[in-house]
């Protein structure tokens, strides 16, 4: 659901904001904004390759033992195991941001610019496995 409001908040936002700079520069330097957007973008994805691939590797061996830790019917993870989340979740917020650059559009060009950034996602994810790490009620 809250994906869905966000895909709304973001589709609107996009006309908006594509009408407001087709008003103030114009078309031709409203689609050279978007082609200078998408290519950082397309930059920084090429840039974050190589760890996508790493990420790749380190999951095939997490969700195997994430699968079988799941199907016993004990399944909390230990503090340990939800700190090896963030190569499961690289490669989720990877493949949202290649979808939200290659999407046509300024603001989902910056979004998924935002979303690939590792300043800006490592905050979010460390503060997400943190939550988990309290809900489940195990000390870090």
């Amino acid at each position: 659901m809250k994906s869905l409001f966000f895909l709304i908040i973001l589709g609107v936002s996009e006309v908006v904001v594509i009408g407001q700079l087709h008003s103030i520069f114009g078309l031709y330097t409203l689609i050279g904004l978007y082609v200078i957007s998408t290519a950082i973008g397309g930059i920084l994805l090429y840039v974050r390759y190589p760890e996508f691939k790493r990420s790749m590797k380190a999951s095939k061996n997490l969700g195997k033992k994430f699968k079988n830790k799941i199907s016993e019917k004990e399944h909390a993870l230990s503090t340990d195991q939800l700190k090896k989340f963030p190569p499961l979740l690289f490669i989720a917020r990877y493949g949202i941001a290649v979808g939200l650059i290659i999407a046509p559009g300024i603001v989902s060009d910056l979004v998924g610019i935002a979303i690939i950034l590792p300043v800006v996602t490592s905050f979010f994810i460390n503060r997400k496995i943190d939550k988990e790490i309290v809900k489940a009620g195990v000390q870090p």
